[in-house]
């Protein structure tokens, strides 16, 4: 005999139509703020000094401490929202080299140039000054290691880049004696980091520890206004070297 089937009539109030459907709004949706690009970095940075020269303010370090206050300030958020906020584009640029580090030129206006530096783990640079430029340095990738020297009259043993600055191409002149450099600040950069040095403060070197994973540490450079000379001092060959610095690439076209 077959078993029986049995029906559940549900309750009476459960089969009744509603007397009113609620309605359904959807709700706003809220834009994420895009994640920022080289491009938007470099035009916000336009803005910026483009707010401080248009008050007729020349941008460089002996401009007034108020405005270089505000100009510090805006550059060092915009530098770190960059960073913090996962941007990537700059690694369509990185490209390293196996005998020195490289400089990319990213963009440039008249008051200021973006770079993008590639250095291999022991690379690093001979103690150089700014010519009166502002240099915020940013590292991206990697560690890097800022050292800060003073020029001095006794003699210090300093340990410089392998790399003779008077091999480097650009150099308009070579002197001597070259003053002894006492080193008086060190510190690490990781990524997201961001330092900030003039000659107002101090002569400097950068390099990537020999102990850094490769490829090496990539950091982005602002230079207010561009850099045209550059002084490299080299202690251990006595010398002075002055000479136009060059770019590997210029805004992602090998030169």
């Amino acid at each position: 005999m077959p078993s029986e089937i049995l029906h559940c009539t549900p309750p009476e109030d459960l089969c009744r139509a509603p007397e009113k459907v609620a309605s359904w709004h959807a709700l706003p949706v809220v834009p994420r703020n895009p994640v920022p690009t080289l491009q938007a970095l470099f035009e916000e940075l336009h803005a910026a000094f483009e707010a401080e020269a248009s008050q007729g303010i020349i941008i460089d370090n002996s401009q007034p401490a108020a405005s270089f206050a505000r100009l510090n300030a805006r550059v060092q958020a915009l530098l770190t929202r960059y960073t913090q906020e996962g941007s990537s584009d700059w690694r369509r640029y990185a490209a390293f080299n196996s005998h020195h580090y490289i400089r990319h030129l990213i963009e440039e206006s008249p008051h200021f140039e973006i770079l993008l530096v590639c250095w291999q783990p022991g690379q690093g640079s001979h103690i150089h000054d700014h010519d009166n430029s502002h240099c915020w340095l940013t590292c991206l990738d990697g560690t890097l290691e800022e050292k800060h020297y003073q020029a001095g009259e006794s003699a210090s043993p300093v340990a410089g880049s392998a790399f003779p600055a008077s091999a480097l191409p650009g150099v308009e002149r070579v002197t001597s004696p070259c003053p002894a450099m006492h080193a008086t600040h060190s510190q690490r950069l990781g990524p997201g980091d961001t330092g900030y040095i003039s000659d107002r403060i101090a002569l400097h070197t950068v390099a990537c520890p020999s102990g850094t994973p490769a490829p090496g540490a990539v950091s982005l450079h602002v230079y207010a206004p561009p850099i045209r000379r550059v002084r490299l001092f080299t202690p251990q060959e006595d010398q002075v070297v002055v000479r136009k610095p060059g770019f590997w690439s210029v805004r992602g076209v090998r030169t």
